[in-house]
């Protein structure tokens, strides 16, 4: 060899000798338990679902791992678990968990259902997470603030008290008569120069006012929940059966009820309002949109004034034929035309 410190392949220093020489010391191991698929909350754990891995005996802290498998079979989910995951005492209950959907709201928060059709709900667009605003819209009437009853008041005779006579012991105290009409008002014409008496010549016209009340409510389900228990509590929903005679799934029902998260208050406030009859129609926000929006409610006086609405004069002309109601030509389908025989 040459002396300039190469080495030649097989030849090895004694100190290269000696450390290999050093035998390794072997881990201790124990196996701790995992999911090897996804589990779904409410999911009973089944020996299909879980498996055992090598862990690091010296690593594993009392109590916090599984490390027999037959310690958790049987029990549930306590919620989602996801795949090739560790599982800990504090992820499994024993017995009912509860509803899957009470897992889905926030804390601080409830849920809600209101009626919906396809016109209050965005033609059916919002879906599970989308974010929306509720517009209420409510009749106003003017009542008696004593008898809580709708003006105008109906007016009836008044019998003053009279006073005692040789044969009628007299009365000591008002008494009417049903039968008045409508209470009116009293004006002077201005041509006769005559007071002459106003009565209403029909029933007084609610008020219409429309206003945003609840900004920002998340949607938790649109339709009904389902019914069994599986799908109450772990949130995975049977496949519709095929159709017997065509082969295909039943379409599901059109919605009538839709779910939505909102604040305690706000619940509360919705359940007046359905209570009172208002209308209740949704507006879809943009998707991360959850910004309040600055709005006004809407009464006539406001849409004249904000949009330059004028009062339509009166002239000594019109349109024929007389319209006193208002419809898109086209806008009703027309009857199918017979196909002839």
């Amino acid at each position: 060899t040459r002396s300039g410190g190469l080495a030649l392949p097989g030849l090895t220093s004694n100190a290269q000798q000696g450390a290999a020489a050093v035998p390794q010391v072997s881990e201790k191991m124990t196996t701790i338990v995992i999911t090897t698929q996804k589990i779904p909350r409410g999911s009973v754990i089944t020996e299909s679902v879980i498996a055992t891995l090598a862990y690091p005996e010296k690593d594993l802290v009392p109590g916090t791992f599984f490390t027999d498998p037959n310690a958790i079979l049987n029990k549930q989910a306590k919620y989602d678990l996801e795949a090739r995951i560790p599982i800990t005492e504090g992820m499994l209950v024993t017995g009912q968990v509860g509803s899957y959907a009470a897992f889905q709201i926030p804390k601080g928060y409830v849920a809600v259902s209101i009626p919906i059709t396809k016109l209050t709900a965005v033609s059916f667009a919002p879906v599970v997470g989308d974010h929306v605003n509720i517009i209420a819209s409510i009749m106003v009437v003017d009542i008696d603030q004593n008898t809580q009853s709708r003006l105008p008041n109906k007016t009836g005779d008044a019998i003053p008290p009279r006073g005692a006579t040789e044969g009628d012991p007299g009365s000591l105290t008002v008494t009417t008569s049903s039968g008045g009409g409508d209470l009116g008002r009293v004006d002077l014409d201005p041509t006769l120069n005559q007071p002459v008496y106003l009565v209403p010549s029909e029933n007084q016209r609610p008020r219409l006012v429309s206003q945003m009340v609840i900004q920002d409510a998340i949607v938790l389900r649109v339709g009904d929940f389902p019914t069994n228990d599986l799908a109450k509590t772990s949130g995975v929903e049977p496949t519709p059966a095929p159709d017997a005679a065509g082969g295909e799934a039943t379409p599901p029902p059109t919605p009538s009820m839709i779910t939505l998260i909102v604040r305690p208050q706000d619940a509360i406030t919705l359940n007046y309002l359905m209570l009172s009859e208002a209308k209740l129609s949704l507006a879809l926000r943009s998707a991360g949109d959850i910004d309040p929006a600055a709005v006004e409610a809407v009464t006539l006086q406001y849409l004249f004034q904000t949009y330059n609405i004028p009062n339509p004069p009166k002239t000594a002309f019109s349109l024929e034929p007389r319209k006193d109601t208002l419809e898109f030509s086209g806008s009703s389908a027309p009857a199918p035309t017979a196909i002839p025989q």
